[in-house]
């Protein structure tokens, strides 16, 4: 994927398989910096409200891109800040680069 300059570019983005930053260049241009070595959307937010507190979690799906799919997982709202998470949920394969935090997943989901 690349940058063609018709439109607003997207600072994170998923490239062939991974989440990339698009790190502008003094030239103007932008390449991409893997971030991982997976894709991942948030496929669902949900909400539960008993009455007295309001839960929020949300419904990852991820990809590696050796094309291996993740299996969908449940991440509360209060454990995603940070990428952790990743490691719980899916281990050593799914990799997160130091500096990775969660906007890499404000990504809208193409599933």
């Amino acid at each position: 994927m690349a940058f063609d300059g018709s439109s607003k570019p997207e600072r994170f983005s998923a490239a062939d398989g991974r989440i990339v930053y698009w790190k502008p260049t003094q030239g103007g241009a932008r390449v991409p910096v893997d971030l991982t070595n997976f894709s991942a959307a948030i496929v669902e937010d949900q909400s539960y409200d008993d009455g007295a507190t309001v839960v929020r979690r949300y419904v990852i799906e991820g990809e590696l891109d050796t094309g291996e799919r993740l299996p969908a997982i449940v991440v509360p709202a209060k454990q995603f800040n940070g990428a952790a998470w990743t490691d719980t949920h899916w281990g050593a394969r799914a990799i997160v680069q130091p500096g990775a935090g969660p906007q890499m997943l404000s990504l809208p989901s193409s599933r």
